[in-house]
């Protein structure tokens, strides 16, 4: 994610966090199919390699687009919204998905994943 971030976002220009935002969405979605899908550590370190471009991507550029929302007096709260909300995902998100994964397994876990990051996409675009 770091190499993502000093490498790939660093020359990006500004005003395209939307369009990097949504590539790392797209992303993330073959990654965590190839996660739940791996049989060999190559099928899983190329998924985890995709899911940490993804990952690295979007944390910085929606963190981006948060931050122009709201007037100048606003943007403090605007932004402690935000990554309370990010920190509440990784609270129940971690026990939520632990519960699929051992009750119905990791394909099936990681799919349900991949699938639920196509309605951030459907969001992005409203934007």
């Amino acid at each position: 994610m770091s190499f993502c971030a000093g490498g790939y976002l660093r020359r990006q220009k500004a005003g395209t966090e939307k369009r990097t935002a949504t590539t790392g969405m797209c992303v993330l979605i073959p990654g965590m199919f190839m996660v739940g899908l791996a049989s060999s550590s190559v099928v899983l370190y190329c998924g985890l390699a995709l899911y940490s471009f993804g990952a690295g991507t979007v944390v910085s550029c929606l963190t981006t687009m948060v931050s122009e929302y709201g007037s100048s007096s606003e943007r403090g709260r605007v932004m402690g919204i935000f990554r309370s909300l990010g920190s509440l995902s990784r609270a129940i998100g971690p026990a939520l998905c632990c519960s699929i994964y051992w009750s119905a397994g990791p394909l099936v876990c990681y799919s349900i994943g991949g699938i639920l990051f196509a309605v951030p996409i459907l969001l992005l675009r409203r934007v």
